[in-house]
């Protein structure tokens, strides 16, 4: 799963109180996960809600500014071992603490300043490809993507 450049967007799993304390919810199939551009995602719940991810193996984040941990509950992943920052990179930076919300956590504590500029680049990016659009570019219906 990847999600790409969404600006509100706060979290991806969003439940309405159900009032029960040992809700369980599994991603028996998802693989790979992507974050990526989310200026306000704080957290993928933010529910006490525990995740089973057991075929996950990859995942990446990156300018994500706001998101300090992955979630409030507890997250099983036992394939995965690492979280990258970028694919893209001829050497990618690894991180892993532990489990999930803590190397959610310290990736956040790590790159805070670098991550938080990345993202005021790509926005001021943005701005002046919206106030200048390219001659070749259909610009008659305008849909956010998320």
């Amino acid at each position: 799963m990847t999600v790409i450049d969404c600006k509100r967007i706060t979290e991806l799993v969003a439940m309405e109180d159900i009032g029960e304390a040992n809700v369980a919810i599994t991603f028996n199939k998802l693989r790979y996960l992507e974050l990526r551009g989310l200026p306000n995602l704080t957290h993928f719940c933010s529910g006490p809600y525990s995740f089973g991810f057991p075929s996950l193996d990859e995942v990446i984040v990156r300018c994500c500014p706001e998101m300090k941990t992955f979630s409030h509950g507890v997250s099983s992943t036992p394939k995965l071992t690492a979280v990258y920052d970028d694919k893209r990179w001829m050497k990618p930076n690894l991180y892993w603490e532990d489990d999930l919300n803590t190397t959610t956590r310290c990736l956040w504590e790590a790159n805070q300043y670098d991550t938080r500029l990345l993202f005021r680049e790509r926005v001021e990016n943005s701005e002046e490809d919206e106030d200048h659009p390219s001659e070749d570019e259909d610009h008659s219906e305008t849909t956010e993507e998320w």
